[in-house]
């Protein structure tokens, strides 16, 4: 879990989707896809006060946005959830690592400091 210092918005979310084999039925991939669209388009990104990135995986994990990408461009961010189904296997733990690492990289760019929280301790 990642918390900011002097931050000035209110919440930023990173939306990881399973295109494994998993979820092989294409109504359970569009079901996935549907509700992480609504999600984020719900959220308030149009006053800044939310950011959203996506991360997609299957046997490997990849950024599909940053959370900067659609900085208050709510119809951007709707269009953006357009993904190919891989239907490989299934990677979980590196969609994490993905998350972890390069969505936060692109979050310090817009903060001066950043804690990550680890269970109890900083």
């Amino acid at each position: 879990m990642v918390y900011f210092v002097g931050c000035s918005r209110q919440m930023d979310v990173v939306i990881i989707l399973d295109l494994s084999g998993s979820i092989e039925e294409v109504q359970r991939y569009e079901i996935m896809v549907d509700l992480a669209r609504a999600l984020a388009v719900g959220l308030p990104v149009a006053s800044g006060r939310a950011r959203v990135g996506a991360i997609t995986f299957d046997a490997t994990a990849q950024d599909q946005f940053y959370l900067s990408t659609f900085d208050r461009d709510v119809d951007g961010l709707q269009n953006a959830f357009e993904f190919n189904h891989a239907m490989g296997t299934t990677n979980t733990q590196a969609a994490l690592n993905l998350a972890n690492s390069n969505q936060v990289i692109q979050l310090t760019i817009h903060h001066t400091r950043v804690r990550t929280y680890h269970g109890d301790s900083y």
